[in-house]
């Protein structure tokens, strides 16, 4: 079965590139055990803002150390998305990163992925105020970069109203 449902041969323009000249670094943290599923994430990701930078790793404890590294560079941008598969190899899983990544000052936007059905991630979910979004695979390959976009543009919302800005996107 294919990673990405099947789906219209059209093509939608589903974020221009002027959309993203706001962010000065653009990066998107994957991550994913099954790296069968790396080109085709990868290059939804590309299609969405094609000068995005996608940092793969495949654990939810490698996922963290990544996150404090990019927040600790000498840009000191953290990751415009965090795309995270749910069951993830060790103990940290794609919903205890969503909860440790919801901590932070400024939360990252996050999208959790998975092949397991619903019922199965809300027994595991329990009772929770605020249900991250999930995505479940295969995926719906335009659905999955309207949501891509959609998270990033929040992301800079989130950073502007911060900084008591406007909260339109220009």
């Amino acid at each position: 079965m294919s990673f990405f449902r099947k789906y219209s041969k059209t093509k939608t323009n589903i974020c221009s590139s002027s959309s993203f000249k706001k962010f000065p670094t653009r990066s998107v943290l994957v991550v994913e055990d099954d790296l069968d599923l790396k080109p085709p994430i990868t290059k939804a990701i590309m299609e969405v803002d094609p000068f995005m930078d996608v940092v793969w790793v495949t654990t939810g404890h490698r996922a963290m150390e990544e996150i404090s590294e990019h927040a600790a560079s000498t840009t000191g941008q953290s990751f415009s998305l965090v795309i995270s598969d749910i069951f993830l190899p060790g103990r940290t899983t794609g919903i205890s990163l969503w909860k440790m990544v919801g901590k932070f000052e400024a939360p990252l936007p996050m999208i959790l992925i998975t092949a397991s059905d619903e019922r199965e991630v809300r027994k595991i979910l329990g009772k929770i105020d605020h249900i991250p979004l999930i995505l479940q695979k295969p995926l719906d390959l335009e659905y999955f970069k309207q949501t891509i976009s959609f998270m990033c543009q929040t992301k800079k919302k989130m950073e502007k109203n911060n900084k008591g800005g406007s909260d339109e996107l220009k």
